[in-house]
């Protein structure tokens, strides 16, 4: 988020934005050019240079969250958030389009409804365990089901 857009936001002088940003590390370039930090660190940056004035706790916290609340709806409008619904949809039909290549392939009806019992029985949660376990970003499988 730019130190314009963060005094948009919260309807603050751009200048003191501005200036609060000095020495801050950017994070990117805007679509201007102008650099990008993160709106946590600009609130921090204001907090640190208010000479004499402090805000509340309560106040800190609220504008703290603020602050993750628009870098969140930022990160949504860069495309690096999806809907949880739109995934559910998506693993739905592919769930489909797996089990119709298993009803359309040459195994026996004996191994086809093996394999379905068995895909049936794996839980969505244990996909989820696996995949925070893994920071390496690999492939993931689930055990079969015993």
């Amino acid at each position: 988020m730019t130190a314009w857009s963060f005094a948009v936001a919260f309807d603050l002088p751009v200048e003191r934005v501005q200036k609060a940003c000095v020495g801050l590390k950017p994070g990117g370039r805007g679509k201007k050019g102008a650099p990008t930090y993160r709106p946590a660190e600009i609130l921090h940056a204001l907090l640190d240079r208010k000479a004499g004035k402090k805000l509340s706790d309560e106040r800190l916290r609220s504008e703290t969250a603020r602050a993750d609340l628009l870098e969140v709806e930022l990160a949504g409008v860069r495309e690096q958030v999806v809907e949880l619904d739109g995934v559910d949809r998506a693993w739905q039909r592919v769930g489909m389009a797996i089990r119709r290549q298993i009803l359309t392939s040459h195994l026996s009806k004996a191994e086809q409804d093996t394999i379905l019992r068995q895909l049936s029985e794996l839980k969505p949660e244990d996909f989820i365990k696996d995949t925070e376990d893994n920071d390496a970003g690999d492939v993931v499988t689930a055990a079969s089901p015993s």
